[in-house]
């Protein structure tokens, strides 16, 4: 029990360590959920009291937080009440079927949540509930590096069992449900950095290691599915309930941007 809980704690620690390079990623997701949006509804998938519902409604949105756990769904509406947030609501529910009504809402959001879940049936549902000139953002971890993966297995016990990073096939998919699709890759040589991290050589080294992935993700395109995270930015949603979606013809995926230019 002893080993065990020392294996927790370095884990825990390792992880910290990852997650320093998390405000590159939250710097870009910040400029697509936040700006203008007030007066906007939005639909956070998988919410939680760190994730983007209470800062949208801060800003003025109108925000329904869904997530499958009820007690998380209860705590987050005690903090809505407490903090008198008027216009945030939060509701137990599956992702793939939120029984909202088509096009409710002019964002759909999540962080981490696609991986957890039937990845085509949610962007189904979320096709199917965004405005004709609404925007999806995902922000998701690729499955593509054998080390990063190992790194998932070795840290497992603080992540949830079903996880199923994303893939390139999966990012092809969306092509299925919108009609333009964005995406940002995040991170690979970057990691190398944080074994400096709480040093004065962490900033240094960061920037160094960002410089070549900028440079590695420009050169070679192929080599972006290896990065850590992926921003997956979807309009012109496809699914509309007097359409069959298998008439529909595949969208574009206009722009692979590099990570944190």
């Amino acid at each position: 029990m002893a080993d065990e809980q020392y294996n927790m704690e370095e884990s825990r620690e390792r992880v910290g360590k990852f997650y320093s390079l998390f405000p590159e990623i939250e710097k870009k997701a910040d400029s697509l959920i936040l700006e203008n949006i007030q007066g906007r509804r939005v639909l956070e998938i998988g919410a939680t009291e760190l994730s983007y519902s209470f800062r949208i409604a801060q800003k003025g949105g109108f925000v329904t937080g869904i997530n499958v756990s009820e007690s998380i769904v209860k705590r987050l509406n005690e903090v809505s009440k407490a903090r008198m947030f008027r216009y945030a609501e939060f509701q137990c529910k599956e992702y793939h079927k939120s029984c909202f009504h088509p096009g409710t809402f002019d964002l759909v959001c999540g962080l981490g949540v696609l991986q957890l879940s039937d990845k085509e049936q949610v962007l189904a549902e979320v096709s199917r509930v965004l405005k004709p000139e609404g925007k999806a953002v995902f922000i998701e971890p690729l499955g593509h590096n054998r080390f990063i993966n190992a790194f998932r297995r070795r840290t497992g016990k603080l992540r949830p069992g079903n996880q199923k990073p994303m893939l390139l096939s999966d990012i092809v998919a969306t092509e299925k449900y919108f009609e333009q699709i964005k995406v940002k890759y995040f991170h690979f040589f970057t990691i190398a950095a944080t074994i400096f991290c709480g040093t004065v050589l962490y900033s240094p080294v960061y920037k160094i290691m960002r410089l070549i992935d900028k440079a590695a993700f420009g050169i070679f395109p192929g080599f972006r599915k290896f990065a850590w995270y992926a921003m997956i930015e979807m309009e012109a949603p496809k699914v509309n309930p007097t359409h069959k979606l298998q008439k529909k013809a595949p969208g574009k995926i206009l722009q692979e941007t590099i990570f944190n230019n």
